[in-house]
C-alpha cells in the first residue's frame, strides 16, 4: 500500500494512519503534476529498491531517487536534458514495469508530447497498479476529452469524482466537459450530494464555464476576476489562467491579459495544451506587448 500526499490520507486510502504508521513508501505530488518519490512518512531520500539495475553503466540501487532524478532533468530548460529524461523513464520502467511513479510520469510526458496512445497505455497501467489514485483517471478523461470521445472522457472524470472525498477537481472537468459539449447536465446530476455551502473554487470556476459556454462572457470575466487563487492551497489549473486571459483579451483589458497569459505559458506540462494550441496563446501574448 502506498500514500500519496499528506492531505490526502481517507481520500486515497480509505482510513488514516499516525504519521511514524505510514506506509514505507510515501510519494508528494509535484506543482506540474508528476509523482516524486519519497521517505517514509514523507521525511528524507526514497529507500533502496529490491531489485537494482543498471542504466548507462551506473548501478541504480533506489528506483526513487532515479525517478526524482528524471524530475529535475525534465524541469531544465535544456532540450537535451529533457529527452534525457524520458530516455530515462522509458528505461525505468522496462526494468521495474510495476513502479507507480514512472508509470505515472511517462503517461504525462507522452501526454505533454501528444502521442496520446501511449499515455494512456501508460495511466492504464497506472491505474491496475494503483488503482486507488483519482488523478490517473483524471488524466485519462483529459485526453479521451481532447480526443472528443466525450463518452469515455465521462467514464473517467467519474471515475476521478468516485476517489476523492468531495467534488472538487474531478466535478469541475465533469461540468466542464458538461458545458463544453452541450451533452447534458452531467456534473449537475453528480453534485446533488456536493453540501450546499461548498461554493469553492471549483464550483465558481464551474459557474464561470457554464456562463463562458452559454455566451455570458462578462458575467464569466466577473466570476473569474473575483476569485483569490493565492488562498488555494493546491496548484490552480491552466483552463482557469486560459478562460481569465482570453476574456481579458477580448475586453481589451492587457494587463490582465498578459500577466494570465504568461502563467499559463509557463506551466509547460498542463493538459490544457491538449485542447489550446500553445502557438495561438504566445501569439496573443506578443500582440498585448505591441504599444
Amino acid at each position: 500500500m502506498v500514500k500519496i500526499g499528506e492531505e490526502s490520507y481517507s481520500a486515497i486510502l480509505k482510513e488514516e494512519y499516525p504519521i511514524n504508521e505510514l506506509p514505507g513508501v510515501t510519494y508528494t505530488l509535484h506543482e506540474e503534476d508528476f509523482i516524486q518519490a519519497r521517505g517514509q512518512g514523507f521525511i528524507g531520500n526514497p529507500p533502496k529498491s529490491n531489485v537494482s539495475f543498471i542504466f548507462e553503466g551506473e548501478s541504480i540501487t533506489s528506483i526513487g531517487e532515479f525517478n526524482n532524478k528524471i524530475l529535475t532533468l525534465l524541469f531544465s530548460d535544456n532540450e537535451s536534458d529533457r529527452a534525457l529524461a524520458k530516455k530515462m523513464a522509458e528505461f525505468a520502467r522496462d526494468s521495474n514495469p510495476i513502479y507507480l511513479p514512472i508509470r505515472y510520469n511517462l503517461g504525462r510526458i507522452y501526454s505533454s508530447e501528444g502521442n496520446l496512445s501511449a499515455a494512456l497505455r501508460e495511466f492504464k497501467m497506472a491505474g491496475d497498479i494503483f488503482p486507488e489514485y483519482y488523478r490517473t483517471f483524471l488524466h485519462m478523461g483529459h485526453i479521451y476529452a481532447s480526443m472528443k470521445n466525450n463518452r469515455e472522457a465521462e467514464i473517467y472524470y467519474k471515475k476521478a469524482y468516485r476517489l476523492v472525498y468531495l467534488p472538487t477537481e474531478p466535478g469541475y472537468y465533469l461540468c466542464s466537459l458538461s458545458f463544453r459539449t452541450g451533452e447534458g447536465s452531467v456534473f449537475r446530476k453528480i453534485s446533488e450530494k456536493k453540501p450546499e455551502e461548498d461554493l469553492s473554487f471549483w464550483g465558481n470556476l464551474c459557474l464561470a464555464e457554464k456562463n463562458f459556454s452559454g455566451g455570458k462572457k462578462k458575467l464569466a470575466f466577473k466570476i473569474l476576476k473575483d476569485l483569490d487563487t493565492k488562498k488555494e492551497t493546491f496548484p490552480i489549473p491552466g483552463r482557469f489562467y486560459y478562460l481569465l486571459g482570453e476574456l481579458a483579451f477580448d475586453s481589451s483589458q492587457k494587463e490582465i491579459a498578459k500577466s494570465n497569459f504568461k502563467i499559463l505559458l509557463d506551466k509547460k506540462f498542463d493538459p490544457i495544451f491538449l485542447n489550446v494550441n500553445r502557438k495561438t496563446i504566445e501569439r496573443k501574448f506578443r500582440e498585448i506587448q505591441i504599444p
